[in-house]
């Protein structure tokens, strides 16, 4: 399966440091992190996608790379984030902070994705995504969490339901031959 971790101002992630559900993100939380999650010095911030985020199916808002790069710089800032540490080691940060909160140079993850044993963890570290409606409506939202819930669900879409799965004997026959579906 998959989960998908959608930060809040109010105890998300902040109240799974330690916890069983702490193991399954790919962003390390930080034991500084105050309890509503938020960095005491947040400050507006333009997001930058990363390589992996430039060539991710989730993130991509626009028909061409260019076009796309363009898209994510002339949103409006985020005004809040979820006070990580950095991206675990197997994981694809997708969309990252350009500085930290006190606005020293770093690649925080603002979005990570990481395989967790058959499945995948995605972390939304914000919940401002709701800004982009400013000028544009809800183009660009909704493209962007239809993308994230087909390339999250896209997997367990593709197989089917085992409730209704047909399988056939034989991987390929030839015209005449007997297979049991």
């Amino acid at each position: 399966g998959s989960l998908i971790m959608l930060s809040g101002r109010r105890f998300n992630p902040a109240s799974y440091k330690g916890t069983p559900l702490a193991n399954l993100l790919p962003v390390d939380l930080k034991s500084t992190t105050l309890s509503t999650g938020a960095s005491k010095n947040s400050r507006p911030f333009q997001p930058v996608l990363t390589e992996a985020g430039r060539n991710s199916v989730i993130l991509s808002l626009e028909g061409d790379e260019k076009a796309n790069l363009t898209r994510w710089a002339g949103f409006p800032p985020i005004y809040w984030a979820a006070d990580v540490e950095n991206a675990k080691p197997a994981a694809e940060v997708l969309l990252a902070r350009e500085t930290d909160a006190s606005g020293n140079p770093a690649k925080i993850p603002v979005i990570a994705l990481q395989r967790y044993g058959t499945g995948e963890v995605l972390f939304i570290g914000t919940d401002n995504f709701w800004r982009w409606r400013k000028k544009t409506g809800d183009e660009f939202h909704t493209v962007f969490w239809g993308q994230v819930v087909q390339r999250m669900a896209g997997r367990r879409l593709a197989v089917g339901d085992r409730k209704a799965d047909l399988k056939a004997d034989k991987r390929t026959a030839i015209p005449g031959e007997r297979v049991t579906v």
